[in-house]
């Protein structure tokens, strides 16, 4: 059985505007789109620095067509006013473009920093979470509060808005997704996909994208597949309550409060895929096995794990552990390079794995023989 797991670096390698910076720009041109009531002003998308392809989607869905923009300020206007995390992004992305080009904030880490602080302060408080509200080290969320004149009086108060705002923020993204950047047309997988694909009959897909490029890509080439979108995908006719997008914190502090910040959380919550739980179990039990030297003793591997374009990050490391773990199994992790001397990414995917499945089986399985390569 061959598994090909997919992160957002697959999109970007179709060249496709998907990065949470993308993201920003087009969250904070709808900010501003949605600003005005009356609509006596037309805000242009060109001054917000998107892509031209998002920009050009942009002016036709302004355009005197059914469910427009415009015919959508309504509906979007509370999504993206007064939403912490939009504005603690948009604040952190700034910062980030001043000190460099070409960064981009990383939604998921800073949402479990500021649940990690959040959690630490109610674990210690004497009601927990239904204590009175005080902000010791809160400092961004209680600037937030501040600047916008919210008065909230417990920890239970905070949980709910910074919740609220979270799941309004990520259908935001899935509108983003789904009306403009899944227009983009895109007829080719990178090379080394079609290489994956051309060496098996059959590929079962794990995607951590919200998008459909690659079911698009192996049902136009005929190939059988089987896919499980582990993140949910955007979906323009799901609203805030039923879209199933998951995006939120790594573990944390673990406080079950908190829970619903918690990306296995929102998996279970919002149902989305678990069917690699059942390929990876049907095969634990064949008689291909791994070593005490972390190789293959049979002289084919039974199943074969390829990452591409996935960051590794601790934040999946659940699902990353269970599959690089798994008996019978080899893995390739994919890595991008400018050129040969360039270990940037290869460097942050070790570093990762390690934190995932500890500096013992890394090096275990990396040996000369070992079931998992980095290429």
């Amino acid at each position: 059985m061959t598994i090909l797991v997919i992160g957002n670096g697959y999109d970007k390698a179709l060249g496709l505007p998907t990065d949470y910076a993308d993201f920003l720009k087009f969250a904070n041109y709808i900010k501003e789109f949605t600003a005005d009531d009356n609509h006596n002003r037309r805000v242009d998308p060109v001054a917000f620095g998107m892509d031209s392809r998002i920009i050009e989607l942009i002016n036709k869905d302004c355009g005197n067509i059914p469910d427009n923009l415009f015919s959508r300020i309504k509906d979007i206007k509370p999504l993206c006013h007064t939403n912490f995390w939009l504005e603690y992004f948009l604040e952190k992305q700034e910062i980030l473009e001043k000190q460099e080009k070409n960064r981009w904030v990383d939604f998921e880490t800073e949402i479990t920093k500021q649940i990690s602080l959040l959690e630490n302060v109610v674990n210690n408080a004497v009601e927990g979470i239904d204590n009175e509200y005080e902000t010791y080290d809160l400092e961004d969320i209680e600037s937030f509060y501040s600047k916008n004149s919210i008065s909230l009086t417990t920890y239970r108060d905070v949980h709910d808005k910074l919740l609220r705002d979270l799941d309004n923020l990520t259908w935001l993204m899935g509108f983003y997704f789904a009306k403009f950047v899944e227009k983009i047309d895109v007829a080719e997988a990178p090379i080394e996909i079609r290489n994956i694909l051309n060496g098996t009959d059959e590929i079962k897909v794990i995607s951590f994208n919200y998008t459909h490029f690659l079911e698009k890509y192996l049902k136009n080439n005929g190939k059988k597949y089987e896919i499980d979108y582990v993140h949910g995908v955007a979906d323009i006719t799901k609203s805030v309550g039923t879209n199933n997008m998951v995006l939120g914190a790594a573990v944390g502090e673990d406080n079950i409060d908190f829970a619903d910040f918690k990306k296995y959380f929102q998996r279970i919550l919002k149902k989305t895929g678990h069917k690699y739980i059942e390929w990876i179990e049907n095969n634990t039990n064949n008689s291909n096995t791994i070593n005490k030297s972390g190789a293959n003793q049979g002289t084919v591997p039974i199943d074969r794990v390829f990452f591409f374009g996935h960051s590794m990050d601790l934040t999946d490391g659940d699902i990353i552990k269970k599959l690089v773990m798994a008996p019978n199994t080899w893995t390739t992790i994919h890595c991008f390079k400018k050129n040969e001397q360039d270990h940037r990414d290869i460097a942050q995917k070790i570093k990762n794995m390690q934190a995932i499945i500890t500096r013992d089986e890394l090096i275990k399985r990396t040996s000369e023989g070992g079931t998992l390569r980095f290429v």
